[in-house]
């Protein structure tokens, strides 16, 4: 097995996407795909750092000895950026909250602010079949503590961040655009609020119509144009009047 191979087939037992992983480490957004990509395959401290990260140790064993590969340096993962990263959409109508789609085993969700504060929208399907957002779990991580910030931005850690072309990706986002738009209380209470505005807009305009009073429209002047024939008993009459003497 190459070392690109191994390192998928940790990522898959661990249950980690690739930026998954890249968090648990510590490191920027794509080092792991990066790394993937690399010309020459990947380094041994990288191999090991990932698989570490992945629940693995590289190991070399020969000669009746088993030598331990030590994952890249700590104080080279902290010079990586660490700042928190934003989920690669943004939310539909309110640009400044990302999100991702997901996978958790067989459960599908969509998570606004993954890798900060995350919010857990389970999305199912109906008994007609259609897809939706069939529960919101929220946290209040100011009452709830940093602990339980932790412990759900590890549960974060361990899903699967579902790729273009995974099964299940687009019903994610068109579910999520559906509550946003229609499903969400927010949504229904601006419904109502525009309902309720029409239905006003639609009163004052038949008040106004009753009180009104029947105009008849004037119609403009015909011109009429004189004919440019004469009077047709004449057409082609000639009469000759006292004969021969």
């Amino acid at each position: 097995m190459d070392t690109n191979s191994c390192v998928h087939h940790m990522l898959d037992k661990a249950g980690l996407s690739p930026n998954a992983a890249c968090q648990s480490m510590g490191r920027a957004n794509g080092y792991v795909d990066q790394s993937l990509k690399r010309r020459g395959g990947i380094g041994a401290p990288t191999l090991a750092e990932i698989a570490q990260a992945c629940g693995y140790e590289l190991q070399l064993v020969g000669r009746g000895e088993t030598l331990r590969i030590d994952p890249a340096p700590a104080s080279e993962a902290e010079n990586t950026q660490k700042t928190p990263r934003k989920g690669s959409f943004p939310l539909f109508g309110n640009p400044s909250v990302t999100w991702d789609p997901f996978r958790d085993g067989q459960e599908l969700l969509a998570i606004t602010e993954p890798y900060e504060s995350p919010t857990f929208y389970h999305v199912g399907q109906h008994e007609d079949g259609s897809w939706h957002v069939l529960s919101v779990e929220k946290h209040d991580y100011a009452q709830e503590g940093e602990e339980s910030l932790e412990a759900q931005l590890a549960r974060v850690r361990k899903m699967r961040r579902l790729q273009p072309g995974d099964k299940g990706r687009g019903e994610v986002i068109d579910s999520l655009l559906h509550y946003v738009y229609d499903e969400s209380p927010e949504a229904k209470a601006k419904a109502e609020e525009r309902w309720k505005r029409n239905q006003a807009e639609a009163v004052r305009i038949l008040a106004e119509a009753k009180n009104a009073k029947y105009k008849k429209p004037e119609r403009p002047p015909v011109e009429r144009k004189p004919s440019k024939k004469g009077p047709k008993f004449f057409t082609g009459l000639f009469i000759t009047f006292g004969g021969d003497k």
